[in-house]
């Protein structure tokens, strides 16, 4: 159901305002060396500006999942891209109880593993160990189902004015 959550105004609303102070985060990096510093910092600032709305999609569902590529830039390997993968679709892959890569389904041609630093993992709040994390939106599920589920709030509101479409109808708030 986070999906459809997601498209709820009023979530979208929250998770934007949780959003808003992460992506505008500011950082400064201390070296010993000016040049290692700069590419430091320039390398946080990619992932920040092509990432971080992606490695953020955590907090709803709980983790999230992702395909780092890297190019060579002037002789150094640094950071291109980040292409997203659905957290439904990457499964944590251990070998001997640590984790060594993930696997992605239903990539059309079927699935495919990214092993090591081909693949981000990024969990928010696991609890026990588990490589899987929790939904922010745990808590807020009861309150909107009650809204959007069929005979909801939703259909309640819309329903009424068609029940009292011809003869009217006499509303008394309060009392």
């Amino acid at each position: 159901f986070v999906d459809a959550m997601l498209e709820d105004p009023q979530v979208c609303l929250v998770q934007k305002a949780i959003y808003g102070p992460l992506m505008g985060a500011r950082w400064k990096v201390k070296s010993a060396q000016a040049d290692v510093a700069k590419f430091v910092a320039q390398q946080l600032s990619a992932l920040r500006d092509r990432a971080m709305q992606n490695i953020l999609q955590a907090i709803p569902y709980g983790w999230s999942v992702g395909e780092v590529l890297y190019s060579y830039e002037n002789g150094k390997l640094v950071f291109d891209q980040f292409r997203e993968v659905h957290p439904a679709d990457g499964r944590r892959l251990k070998r001997g109880g640590n984790p060594v890569g993930i696997r992605v389904q239903h990539t059309g041609t079927g699935q495919i593993d990214l092993l090591g630093s081909e693949g981000f993992w990024f969990a928010h709040q696991p609890r026990f160990g588990s490589s899987y994390g929790s939904s922010r939106l745990e808590g807020a599920f009861p309150p909107w189902w009650e809204k959007w589920e069929r005979g909801g709030a939703i259909d309640v509101r819309r329903l009424w004015f068609y029940k009292y479409a011809f003869m009217g109808g006499t509303m008394y708030y309060p009392e």
